[in-house]
């Protein structure tokens, strides 16, 4: 691919409100810093706890309480995983609470915030715990772990897309059914002329929260259905609503859900499998006797966390490709490509989304394309419509 920069010029040419874009690489490039810094920590403290042997004396405190290894497992998994989450507090609290608060983006009051966090912490501990344990039991009994492991966790990753509407969504948020009976009928019509069932259409009160916009689809099979920020109703027309819908819809028509789900399971399978090479080196090279061995768990999730990032432009570079398909499946669709440009437009402002990211920013941490490449796509959708006689 061929990066492509855009001056100011043409950024406002293209309809981007230059002052906002200001503001918005400003928010964009905090957000960054304290990510980098964050995983700069955790490399600090994986590296910490292993040479200083605080790993190996917690291990053997564990297994001091139950001889039983699921147990100590359990012990040490549910430690360690509270104690992460607890040092990342100050991370989050700062990316995720000031820095959206200073940028005008956030409702939260700090109780609230604290709130949620605490219940993200808990039903993230409980579904690693429950991965953790799969885990360390497959490596006891096999040295295919790593096999087993990935065909469990895709069969996991299915499970979690399916009951997240109705189990793990609502801990967060309010969902209430969409009440304009116009813009719900629209909508309904649009996914049955996508010839997509769903079983109906919510609004998320995401206002209570954030001054952010945003719709999506959740769900897999029963479970599916459309979901429109409170935000997104109030200040977006119901053309644009439907061309955001038309967008959604697309990623459901063209498997995407079930593509990325591939791919993030093909990815996972050569972390895994990378991951146990690792695993034996280290073991070869230390007093450890085997990868089973929990107090190896910083060094494992350190490898698996490194792995993730080095493959994340893979899976970010098949996202953004879905996200021209769904762009342009969206013209055909709801035919409102006019539509879709305001909303790109929109959302850069709301959501302070920088709309020219530098390429290496983009190429590792961004799943949809730069908003002025969007706009670009929706202006020769218009243009070869135009040529054509049609109407968008």
């Amino acid at each position: 691919m061929v990066w492509k920069t855009y001056s100011d010029e043409v950024i406002r040419n293209l309809g981007f409100d230059l002052k906002r874009q200001k503001i918005a690489r400003n928010y964009g490039r905090q957000k960054l810093i304290v990510k980098v810094l964050e995983m700069v920590f955790l490399a600090i403290v994986v590296i910490a706890v292993m040479v200083t042997g605080a790993s190996e004396w917690f291990r053997t405190w564990a297994a001091g309480i139950s001889s039983n290894d699921w147990i100590v497992v359990l012990i040490y998994s549910t430690v360690a995983l509270v104690v992460f989450f607890l040092s990342m507090l100050p991370f989050d609290l700062y990316s995720e609470f000031r820095i959206e608060k200073r940028f005008g983006l956030s409702k939260y009051t700090i109780g609230r915030w604290i709130k949620d966090f605490i219940v993200s912490m808990v039903v993230n501990t409980i579904l690693f715990l429950l991965l953790l344990e799969v885990c360390y039991f497959l490596l006891r009994v096999t040295e295919l772990w790593w096999l087993l492991m990935w065909a469990f966790f895709t069969l996991f990753i299915l499970f979690i897309l399916f009951i997240s509407p109705v189990v793990i969504n609502p801990l967060f948020n309010k969902y209430d059914p969409l009440e304009d009976e116009e813009l719900s009928g629209r909508l309904s019509r649009l996914a049955d002329k996508a010839d997509i069932k769903v079983k109906g259409s919510f609004v998320q009160k995401a206002g209570e929260k954030t001054t952010k916009a945003g719709a999506y689809i959740t769900g897999i099979g029963a479970t599916k259905r459309i979901v429109l920020y409170d935000t997104l109703i109030e200040r977006y027309t119901p053309d644009e609503i439907e061309s955001v819908i038309a967008h959604e819809l697309g990623h459901d028509k063209l498997l995407h859900i079930p593509k990325i789900v591939v791919m993030m399971s093909l990815t996972t399978l050569l972390i895994l499998f990378i991951t146990d090479q690792f695993m034996s080196l280290v073991i070869d090279y230390t007093n450890f006797a085997s990868i089973s061995d929990v107090a190896l768990l910083p060094v494992i999730a350190f490898s698996l966390g490194t792995l993730v990032f080095l493959t994340q432009p893979i899976r970010n570079t098949h996202s953004r490709y879905c996200e021209k398909q769904a762009d342009h499946y969206a013209f055909e669709l709801a035919n409102r490509a006019e539509a879709e440009m305001n909303v790109l437009v929109k959302l850069s402002n709301d959501n302070l989304s920088r709309v020219d990211p530098h390429p290496i920013v983009e190429f590792f941490f961004h799943d949809h394309p730069a908003l002025v490449r969007r706009v670009e796509y929706t202006l020769a959708h218009l243009d070869r419509t135009k040529k054509a006689g049609g109407n968008s």
